[in-house]
């Protein structure tokens, strides 16, 4: 059975004119890349935040987790809403960030992507900062804007999107 990746909202802004362009493409992928695309997407970190202080269970989908950063030897990335952390294998949108005495406190949401399950979490388990907040964004980020920057270049001067700015997101039906 093939999953369609649906990539939508494509926007393709010209350095001289501000017009947007809406571009939707459709992929269809074997299943086994589907897994290869959420295993990818879970090891591109941007470094450890720290360690849970608190065990995680499975079950709660909005958790406000404590993280030490007590034991770190480089400083942590900058994270904030709208980001996303992985603990363990599991992927979770961080809706908000506060700073703590010793650390930082994370607001998370879980189960967002469905691909990925809730799973249980011991206290002390490092939590990591993910590059993109969505697989999605990793496909559109690392695949497809190399790939339109490619036909951008191959047309040279014919272009008319010669050195735009390229944005947008995707999305799993």
């Amino acid at each position: 059975m093939k999953k369609r990746l649906l990539i939508a909202m494509f926007a393709y802004a010209g350095i001289v004119s501000a017009q947007l362009v809406t571009m939707n493409i459709a992929l269809q992928v074997q299943p086994s890349v589907l897994v290869d695309v959420q295993q990818h997407y879970i090891s591109e970190t941007s470094g450890t935040m720290g360690a849970l202080v608190g065990a995680l269970d499975a079950v709660t989908t909005t958790a406000t987790v404590t993280v030490t950063q007590a034991a770190l030897t480089q400083a942590p990335p900058v994270i904030g809403a709208g980001g996303a952390v992985v603990i363990d294998t599991e992927p979770m949108m961080v809706s908000a960030v506060f700073a703590v005495s010793g650390g930082i406190q994370l607001t998370l949401t879980r189960g967002t992507f469905q691909q990925f399950p809730l799973l249980a979490h011991l206290a002390g388990a490092t939590v990591y900062a993910l590059m993109y907040p969505s697989p999605y964004a990793m496909v559109a980020n690392e695949a497809l804007r190399p790939w339109m920057a490619n036909i951008v270049r191959g047309l040279g001067s014919k272009s008319a999107t010669l050195q735009s700015v390229v944005t947008g997101s995707v999305a799993i039906q």
